[in-house]
């Protein structure tokens, strides 16, 4: 119930134009680290085996990490809540040339051995509360609103997102998104507020 509020709330800032970006300086590594320990526990715990890989050359950007976490998160959540035991998931990280100058983009692809999506269904995945015939009838619990509120923060950082998926064999997601890539200034200016804000120590 909590979920389907905060996601129903989430759904209604983004439709009304209350959602703005606040891009802050981001190590990237760091950043997608942190995603993956949030599931890798978990993945353990269900017997999946979770791969996760990244090769970047520009690692520091201007993003709003709060919602480029969501994304993810909302993604890896699916991967795991929709593969059973036994399977597998891969969480990959590389970069693209931009079009635009000081700017990169970062490719992120999701493939795992899970249920997967029909065709049909794949056509209204972005529907909000839409949800896969089979994932109900196993009692899978969802609000419907995951996929749709990741198209729309795709879509406002200005990102892509494509899905291929078959029933019974998996389903493969990839995102490229543009981020700027961070001045050495503003990451010097980073490193120093977090020392700034680190607690005082006295032995």
């Amino acid at each position: 119930l909590l979920s389907l509020i905060n996601n129903v709330l989430e759904m209604a800032r983004i439709e009304s134009g209350k959602t703005l970006l606040y891009n802050d300086y981001c190590n990237a590594p760091d950043l997608f680290q942190e995603i993956a320990n949030v599931f890798s526990e978990q993945m353990k715990k269900k017997n999946i085996e979770f791969t996760y890989s990244i090769d970047l050359k520009h690692e520091n950007i201007l993003c709003d990490k709060t919602k480029v976490r969501e994304i993810y998160l909302n993604i890896l959540s699916n991967s795991l809540k929709y593969t059973n035991s036994g399977g597998k998931v891969d969480f990959s990280i590389s970069e693209e040339k931009a079009d635009i100058d000081h700017h990169v983009i970062y490719k992120v692809i999701f493939s795992d051995t899970g249920i997967g999506m029909s065709k049909e269904y794949l056509e209204m995945i972005y529907d909000q509360f839409s949800r896969e015939r089979s994932t109900t009838e196993a009692g899978i619990s969802g609000t419907g609103l995951g996929m749709t509120i990741v198209k729309k923060l795709v879509d406002l950082m200005k990102g892509s997102i494509h899905i291929e998926s078959e029933l019974g064999k998996g389903t493969r997601i990839r995102i490229r998104i543009p981020f700027e890539i961070a001045k050495e200034s503003q990451k010097e200016m980073h490193e120093v507020s977090s020392f700034d804000n680190e607690p005082l120590s006295f032995t």
